[in-house]
């Protein structure tokens, strides 16, 4: 049985992902990792309640949450500061892939959907997966935002991610190209693995 752990923001998108992976095999094992950056963590736990409920799930899942705010916080403050969704992606890609190999997970989940802004573009999601060190797995990479929104409300967590209000850092011109030299070089610059670290220090698991 493959194990599973599924980013999830509290977002339309993730938890339509995690849900689409768990239904069309049944022999994976589905858990989760968010990162908190001080916003309330309910929405998150309704949607995966939801999932359970829709998936008849009835074993208990591991919610790994991640202490974020310092690393966002200092993510806004970079001089470079278009690069931010990309640096910020990645470092959650190597947190993921860090926590999932300590628990024997064999594969990531994203909400990912192939866009024109931010993290999502071609070029910049090829550089965020040479971040981590196991597959990541983008089930709605294909699909248009409303395609996401239908099934998000068949399967019930449309009406808890409504209330999510997105990410509240974005940068108002984010980089939509890069490549992995130059994001390299500014995570260097940057000591991002410094702060990597003090948030994998502070990892709590809950049970839901």
């Amino acid at each position: 049985m493959l194990k599973l752990l599924s980013l999830i923001s509290g977002g339309i998108d993730s938890p339509v992902a995690a849900y689409l992976i768990q239904k069309s095999s049944k022999e994976t094992h589905l858990d989760f990792i968010f990162f908190f950056t001080g916003a309330d963590k309910t929405i998150v736990k309704k949607c995966i309640k939801q999932i359970k409920k829709q998936l008849n799930i009835k074993r208990k899942i591991k919610l790994f949450i991640v202490p974020y705010k310092q690393v966002i916080s200092s993510l806004v403050g970079m001089k470079k500061r278009r690069f931010q969704c990309i640096l910020c992606k990645r470092a959650m890609l190597r947190m993921s892939s860090i926590i999932a190999r300590k628990y024997g997970y064999d594969a990531l989940i994203t909400g990912d959907s192939l866009g024109q802004v931010a993290s999502q573009t071609l070029e910049n999601l090829f550089v965020e997966d040479r971040a981590g060190e196991i597959p990541v797995l983008r089930p709605l990479i294909g699909y248009d935002k409303m395609d996401i929104v239908r099934v998000a409300a068949d399967i019930g967590t449309l009406q808890f991610s409504q209330k999510h209000l997105g990410c509240q850092f974005a940068p108002k011109k984010p980089k939509t190209t890069s490549s992995l030299e130059e994001v390299e070089k500014i995570e260097k610059e940057f000591d991002i693995s410094r702060l990597i670290r003090g948030a994998l220090g502070g990892v709590e698991v809950e049970e839901i």
